[in-house]
């Protein structure tokens, strides 16, 4: 783990960002962030994986186990531009949603938080 809190911090230097910074365009906390750095704390997959995205490098990469700093392109990290699909509609209120848009609130909500993410990236909202 000390391999990863050093290559972490460094490539956080290279990009001349704040644990802040880091932290926010991640989906962390700064306070994990400092704690990957010092080697007190490792990341989840689904962070560690967001960190390698962020800097453009592989897991592996940070992690220390190759000096390889490439990442494999994935077609899940392609971020699709849905905005020329999405209809303009004025503003509704909860009283005024469709029995479709209330399935699928319905849905969102029992879904695994993997599944909600997956939902939240392919609608743009994270």
């Amino acid at each position: 783990m000390e391999e990863y809190a050093l290559r972490l911090k460094k490539l956080r230097k290279e990009k001349d960002v704040t644990q802040e910074e880091l932290a926010a365009a991640v989906g962390a906390t700064k306070s994990a962030i400092s704690m990957y750095e010092r080697g007190e704390r490792k990341p989840s997959f689904e962070i560690a994986d967001a960190l390698a995205d962020y800097f453009n490098v592989s897991i592996g990469y940070i992690s220390g186990s190759t000096d390889l700093r490439g990442s494999y392109p994935r077609s899940d990290r392609i971020k699709p531009d849905f905005s020329g699909l999405l209809r303009k509609e004025p503003e509704r209120t909860l009283e005024t949603i469709t029995p479709q848009e209330r399935r699928m609130l319905e849905s969102y909500r029992a879904a695994s938080d993997e599944l909600k993410t997956a939902a939240e990236r392919v609608l743009g909202l994270k």
